[in-house]
């Protein structure tokens, strides 16, 4: 048996040392569902061993592809020590005088093994809890039991975690923008995050990404999430107005269910991990038969016509034209400045820019004045 699959409670418990933050998981069956380097298996780990530790029986195996049922259960069975049956281990489960866990990891790696897993989970005593987790979004839609699922969010590490972590306090900032809290990516900033570059370029971050979290995908679809990159957010008419094409209603569809990559903004568009972002389209340029600067322009101009300023602005100012940026943006602040229920959000995009740069761009100096007496009534309210 592989060593990494093979069951120790030596092995559980380092494992468990490595969570950056404890996730509390009380319902009955949790699903963590997240993509690579989330922390999902030392959660189910550091679960393992809270139980371990007081005395309770829990149970742990991870699944890999080349699984089938017998050696699934010979290896929860050597556990129990009972008879390698799913019959044998249910008993030995039910017989137990104190409530216990279950924890199977790598789920998505034997989508076969489902009704097995099913079976095992809708089996459990009611003061039994169930832990699975995966890194796709594969599985589990039809489980019996009352199941509640932890996505990226709940994993993902907050400011106050890593302060432990980095050796450079002033980076705290620009690690949680840069990753998001992406748990895996944090500890590689946290050890060398008094380096000056973006975390993109750095070569342990590009060797995670692209070892660990796109070697697992297909081809064709590293491929088109690095085009995709280039113009993330996006949703499917972006995307095809963006490239010409049609077809990504279909991509994004792929990409829901083939990894976790993609997740829907508060907005309703697409959107990927900034490093991940940054280094996929870095890498993804070379493979357009176009330039990224025009690509990036008609993405912007979607967006402005689908009334997303905060899109087009970002989008505009990457696609390397400062000319025709400036130029954009200036409409984009006459079309807010016209808009009087989005006055407030125009003085707030005005409010860190200099009086000199006001002087150089009318269109700016107008919006300025647009907001003033909006700004004015304001402040006398708060006065009054």
């Amino acid at each position: 048996m592989d060593h990494e699959r093979e069951w120790t409670p030596t092995l559980l418990s380092r494992l468990a040392e490595t969570a950056l933050r404890p996730v509390k998981l009380t319902a009955r069956v949790s699903l963590l569902r997240a993509p690579c380097g989330y922390g999902k298996s030392a959660t189910l780990a550091a679960g393992w061993k809270e139980a371990a530790d007081t005395g309770r029986p829990a149970l742990w195996t991870k699944l890999a592809s080349d699984d089938t049922a017998k050696s699934t259960l010979h290896r929860l069975a050597l556990q129990a020590g009972t008879a390698a049956d799913i019959d044998s281990i249910l008993q030995w489960i039910w017989h137990q005088d104190r409530p216990g866990i279950i924890c199977l990891d790598d789920v998505q790696e034997a989508p076969h093994l489902e009704t097995l897993t099913r079976d095992l989970v809708d089996a459990l005593p009611d003061d039994w809890r169930a832990v699975l987790a995966t890194s796709a979004p594969w599985g589990f839609g039809v489980l019996n039991a009352d199941w509640q699922e932890v996505g990226p969010d709940g994993l993902a590490c907050s400011a106050q975690d890593l302060k432990q972590l980095t050796r450079v306090p002033s980076a705290l900032d620009r690690i949680m923008s840069d990753t998001q809290g992406w748990p895996a990516l944090c500890r590689i900033a946290c050890r060398v995050s008094d380096r000056k570059q973006p975390l993109h370029v750095w070569p342990e971050i590009i060797c995670y990404l692209d070892q660990i979290v796109l070697a697992p995908l297909s081809p064709a679809l590293r491929t088109w999430l690095k085009k995709a990159a280039l113009i993330a957010p996006l949703d499917a008419e972006s995307h095809d107005f963006a490239l010409r094409i049609h077809d990504g209603a279909q991509w994004i569809a792929r990409a829901q269910r083939e990894c976790l990559l993609l997740r829907p903004d508060k907005h309703g568009m697409f959107a990927l991990n900034p490093a991940l972002r940054h280094h996929l389209a870095l890498s993804g340029q070379s493979q357009l038969r176009f330039s990224p600067s025009h690509l990036l322009k008609r993405a912007a101009f979607h967006h402005w016509r689908a009334g997303r300023p905060a899109q087009t602005i970002a989008l505009s100012l990457r696609a390397g034209d400062p000319a025709w940026a400036r130029g954009l943006g200036g409409e984009i602040v006459m079309d807010v400045a016209l808009r009087q229920g989005r006055i407030n959000e125009l003085a707030h995009w005005l409010e860190g820019v200099p009086d000199t740069a006001l002087l150089t761009n009318p269109m700016a100096g107008l919006g300025k004045i647009w907001v003033l007496p909006s700004s004015s009534s304001m402040q006398g309210r708060r006065t009054f």
